[in-house]
């Protein structure tokens, strides 16, 4: 009973939050599965139980559970019901990458902000050919060694353009503070390949001689409420400066 009351109290400061209720109420149910309160191939609530439940409508419970299903955590049997997935923990396993952390005199400088009307990126943003992104791009560097650049792609919304350039060194915490956003907790798709060689401009930024080659990460985050896309971002980063930590709980 505690667990759902604390899961109608989520509801409703959802209301106030603008969270839609159906994340709620998937977020919800996928910590009862991953937690261990339900077994693998055990049978699932019904629609009718979950409505109950959370207080809220079929239409809410049909997409929280839907969701689920695409993620892997249920499956389900026409004229049976629902059940737990074979492998639902293995949909906790995350894949980050980590700059090395014994860097402590980090400095990061901004190159350039400007707009760009480049079609892929555009496309990227989900935005038509008649309009713009900002494009904001930056170095890091240690000891006089540039050890990444990234190439920032934001829908304009978040971006005051005549502002002075430096106020965006720190990107992501200038957005949090001054939109409201926070980047870093927005849901992203990302991937990680080696560029070889690294392009001649990435190259002459970071240093390397002809023929290296760097690691460059494709990052694609979106809004956790309308699922609109809110930055498309490049990062190239010298290799001896990353490392890849997977982890499965």
């Amino acid at each position: 009973m505690y667990f759902i009351q604390l899961a109608g109290a989520a509801l409703r400061k959802g209301r106030h939050m603008k969270i839609p209720k159906y994340s709620l109420v998937k977020d919800t149910l996928k910590a009862e599965i991953t937690t261990g309160n339900f077994s693998v191939g055990q049978k699932f609530y019904t629609e009718a139980e979950l409505i109950h439940k959370f207080n809220v409508s079929s239409i809410t419970v049909v997409r929280a559970l839907s969701d689920l299903v695409r993620e892997g955590y249920l499956v389900r049997h026409q004229g049976r019901g629902t059940f737990i997935s074979q492998a639902p923990q293995r949909k906790n396993e995350k894949l980050v990458h980590i700059i090395n952390q014994s860097i402590t005199n980090e400095v990061s400088a901004v190159v350039y902000v400007q707009r760009n009307s480049n079609h892929k990126i555009l496309s990227e943003l989900d935005l038509n050919d008649d309009n713009y992104c900002i494009a904001i791009a930056r170095t890091h560097s240690v000891n006089d060694m540039t050890f990444e650049y990234q190439e920032n792609y934001l829908v304009k919304e978040l971006i005051d353009e005549h502002s002075d350039k430096n106020k965006y060194t720190q990107l992501y915490d200038y957005i949090s503070a001054n939109k409201r956003i926070c980047l870093r907790d927005e849901p992203y798709e990302q991937s990680i390949c080696i560029e070889v060689p690294a392009e001649k401009h990435v190259a002459d930024i970071l240093g390397l001689h002809e023929g290296e080659v760097c690691v460059k990460q494709i990052r694609k985050t979106s809004s956790s409420i309308t699922g609109k896309p809110l930055e498309y971002s490049l990062s190239f980063i010298r290799c001896e400066f990353f490392k890849v930590s997977i982890t499965n709980r």
